[in-house]
């Protein structure tokens, strides 16, 4: 029952507090330090074949037959629409794995990018409170003058008859009346994540999933991270555009739209030092917590002091 309450809760909220200039390496859990060689750019007929992978996939999740099944029927219906699309040469064979317990169906299209089938609706796991806007805080630094800019990064939906969107709507306009000059982005896609270093302060808000892949050669093995979803709907161009993150499995597309894990930010905001606090709120797998140095006092890969508040895995 604890088992089952923390997958919805991975699968609800996930509203992320970055501070100025970076992001933490040490904030995302570690990948396999053994990894499949990958070609260095996809192809025009690569993303072909993805955009006919997606099409049939998102036909399938898209659908009202679809929205009424049992997880169950569900897995079935997924399962077998990548039988087929495995017999079609757009899904390597023996990349099908099924997570049941997190809810996610992962694969491998033949290029080598990696894709994903929820079995679950995230809209029906989200339990979660939004978060409190520290008005007093926000007050104090207004009356001190220690403002900048800010950026929201709305990711759960369209916007449209969403019960989550007018409560970010007036955090903006409240952020903006106190003196923090406070966009709003409603279409937040991959390309926009990488431009979060131009503010002072940045909330991503979206829904959360863990994602199980197998990797290695001679011996396979088995990992699990979690994933930040976003409504980007995957083309043909953004393909081409995304397609050396998702070579090397920093993007991943779910449903037919793109995902991005730790590695992502990792690489993004690489040297970019380590801000006094770096993340606030929740992300699946991890929590907040004190920040402890290591023996260099540096965090590695960076080359730059450890912030103040960091993060530990639950």
């Amino acid at each position: 029952m604890e088992h089952d309450m923390l997958r919805r809760f991975g699968c609800a909220l996930c509203a992320l507090t970055f501070a100025l200039t970076a992001l933490p390496t040490a904030a995302f859990a570690q990948q396999p330090e053994e990894q499949a060689a990958v070609q260095q750019s996809l192809s025009a007929t690569d993303v072909r074949e993805m955009q006919q992978a997606d099409a049939a996939v998102t036909a399938l999740t898209g659908g009202s037959d679809y929205a009424q099944m049992t997880e169950d029927e569900r897995t079935d219906a997924a399962l077998q629409q990548l039988d087929a699309l495995t017999a079609q040469g757009l899904v390597k064979q023996g990349s099908v794995y099924t997570d049941a317990e997190n809810g996610m169906i992962s694969f491998t299209y033949s290029c080598g990018a990696l894709g994903g089938i929820l079995l679950t609706d995230p809209e029906e796991e989200n339990t979660a409170a939004l978060p409190e806007l520290d008005e007093s805080r926000l007050q104090e630094l207004a009356e001190n003058k220690r403002v900048g800019t800010a950026a929201i990064y709305y990711a759960f939906d369209n916007t449209i008859n969403s019960t989550r969107y007018p409560y970010y709507a007036y955090m903006q306009t409240y952020w903006d009346s106190v003196g923090l000059q406070t966009d709003l982005d409603t279409t937040v896609t991959v390309s926009d994540l990488r431009r979060m270093g131009r503010y002072d302060l940045c909330i991503l808000s979206t829904h959360g999933a863990y994602y199980t892949y197998e990797y290695g050669w001679l011996f396979k093995k088995t990992t699990t991270e979690p994933l930040i979803l976003l409504t980007e709907r995957s083309d043909f161009w953004s393909d081409l555009r995304y397609g050396f993150d998702l070579l090397a499995h920093r993007v991943v597309k779910v449903n037919g739209m793109y995902a991005v894990n730790g590695d992502f930010f990792r690489s993004a905001y690489r040297g970019n030092g380590i801000c006094e606090q770096c993340l606030l709120g929740v992300f699946p797998q991890y929590a907040v917590g004190r920040c402890k140095p290591d023996d260099r006092g540096r965090n590695a890969g960076t080359g730059r002091g450890l912030c103040q508040e960091h993060l530990r895995h639950r």
